[in-house]
């Protein structure tokens, strides 16, 4: 729980369930931890609308970052510059090996068939 004041001329509510502050009234602010997260009251806290003046929660660490995504198979980066030489635009990133695979033998067949098709 914090005490949070608000130096605006008008109540204001807090997003997230949180309180209405009054003009000028330290209000005790429970879950101010998620609360003071939020867009508009980060925002607020910048420009010093409201400010935080006590609080009793122990701060909350950041949280660790994800696994670092895996570097891709030099085939399937093979195949994506590949496929997008014969058809002139990018692969979808979601196409394994195989999809790339069938996608470029698509566009061989059709350009196969364009030049069989000239006079």
């Amino acid at each position: 729980m914090a005490k949070v004041v608000n130096h605006h001329h008008s109540a204001l509510g807090l997003p997230l369930g949180g309180p209405v502050l009054p003009s000028g009234v330290e209000t005790e602010v429970k879950r101010w931890n998620i609360i003071k997260g939020h867009a508009v009251v980060k925002a607020w806290l910048q420009a010093r609308v409201i400010e935080e003046v006590g609080s009793d929660e122990p701060a909350q660490p950041e949280p660790a970052p994800g696994p670092s995504p895996e570097p891709l198979d030099d085939e399937l980066t093979a195949l994506r510059s590949e496929y997008q030489e014969k058809v002139g635009k990018r692969a979808y990133h979601g196409w394994n090996v195989e999809a790339l695979k069938a996608k470029i033998a698509e566009a061989n067949d059709a350009a196969a068939e364009d030049a069989t098709e000239l006079p």
